[in-house]
């Protein structure tokens, strides 16, 4: 997810747009003393939140890719050579504490953390999950 920022006023054209009162309140507040307009606070959000669906695709696809390994799978070594047969997945980091996942429509050096994408896909979760088939 995209770290948001306050923006400097970038070139802008006027847009007639409703708030509720609350949002404005607080984005009155957030931007108070800096250097920052409703506007380009505003912007800016939305630049963010546009990159944040992006990005969240292939999130999707990935968290997919793992629910199905671990479903299937019954230990680590196992798991990582059906991510990566099936679906091009890269574990770049398998550790007992940790994993990160390349995903191909992510770029080779986007690697995401198993517990970034959520708490079922940290290593833990997947150990739990593999352990459960290797007991079937």
């Amino acid at each position: 997810m995209a770290k948001f920022k306050i923006p400097n006023i970038p070139p802008t054209t006027t847009k007639t747009i409703r708030f509720p009162n609350n949002v404005i309140s607080d984005v009155e507040a957030a931007i108070s003393g800096k250097d920052c307009t409703f506007t380009a606070f505003v912007v800016e959000a939305v630049r963010v939140a546009l990159r944040n669906l992006e990005d969240t695709e292939w999130k999707d696809t990935l968290r997919q890719a793992i629910d199905e390994a671990k479903g299937c799978c019954k230990n680590r070594k196992e798991f990582q050579q059906y991510l990566q047969n099936n679906f091009g997945v890269i574990m770049t980091r398998n550790t007992v504490n940790a994993v990160s996942f390349v995903h191909p429509d992510a770029g080779e050096k986007c690697a995401i953390r198993g517990n970034t994408l959520g708490y079922e896909y940290a290593a833990e979760s997947i150990d739990e999950a593999l352990q459960e088939n290797a007991e079937a």
